[in-house]
């Protein structure tokens, strides 16, 4: 696996673990880095500047999966059920982080066009993992309108 040496933000300490056996994952790059982009805006916001962000991606049979994972205050089990759902902003609402509760939600709606999963595993006090999953392979799954 390549690792990075960490990249210093404002906010926290990214490191980077890629496999470099993934194979290739065809979707919109645009999309891909949107989708990519709210996981880590969020991880972000959640962290403060001694926390670490890891950054990973996997390979297990045909399906990639491409984790980030913060060291923030985490979910409890009714946030990790609606943390998806558009305009939803959970506990942290009330702390004064910025948001419109539409990232994840975008988010979602990116990777599952593209035929993926998005999820969440988080424990409060110890941080969360976002995944997306995507397929492997070289023709484009067909983008639902």
């Amino acid at each position: 696996a390549m690792s990075a040496d960490p990249v210093r933000s404002p906010s926290a300490a990214i490191a980077l673990d890629i496999s470099p056996d993934c194979a290739t994952v065809v979707i919109d790059r645009e999309l891909a880095v949107q989708a990519l982009k709210q996981l880590i805006d969020n991880a972000l916001k959640y962290s403060s500047p001694r926390m670490r962000i890891r950054i990973s991606a996997t390979q297990a049979d045909d399906i990639i999966s491409i984790a980030v994972r913060d060291e923030g205050p985490g979910l409890n089990e009714i946030e990790q059920r609606k943390i998806f759902d558009k305009f939803y902003r959970g506990r942290q609402k009330e702390a004064g982080v910025q948001g419109t509760g539409m990232g994840l939600a975008i988010a979602k709606e990116i990777v599952e066009a593209h035929g993926g999963s998005i999820s969440v595993e988080s424990n409060v006090g110890e941080g969360s993992r976002f995944t997306i999953a995507l397929r492997t392979g070289t023709q484009p799954m067909p983008v639902r309108q």
